[in-house]
């Protein structure tokens, strides 16, 4: 009778050593894809707020077209840190690919329309 518990006992403690396995690598596959998503997204939507205000602030604010440059370029990196920030602070990674790729595509869409027409 004692084997029959033992055997039970080791079958249901080798199923969550399995479950608890799977679930870790589901969470160290997440934590790879939001590093990842935070890293080159953040860059590509960062990238993308400097284009639209170095073609922009020419228009907007009638500032020489190489000043707006350097002025975006350092805003750049204050847009890149809160965008690591924003990015490993958020709870849902579907939430914050939407937010990245909605601001990427939006600044870069916006920046190649107003790109002509900013000198």
């Amino acid at each position: 009778m004692m084997v029959g518990i033992e055997a039970r006992f080791n079958s249901i403690v080798m199923v969550l050593v399995a479950y608890r396995r799977r679930e870790a690598v589901e969470i160290g596959v997440s934590v790879v894809v939001r590093i990842v998503l935070v890293v080159v997204g953040g860059y590509a939507v960062a990238s993308g707020l400097v284009a639209l205000i170095a073609a922009g602030l020419p228009l907007a604010a009638g500032i020489a077209r190489n000043e707006a440059v350097v002025l975006a370029s350092m805003l750049g990196f204050l847009f890149y840190l809160a965008l690591l920030i924003c990015g490993f602070s958020m709870q849902r990674l579907p939430r914050l690919f939407l937010l990245f790729a909605a601001l990427g595509a939006g600044s870069l869409g916006l920046a190649a329309l107003i790109g002509p027409y900013g000198h």
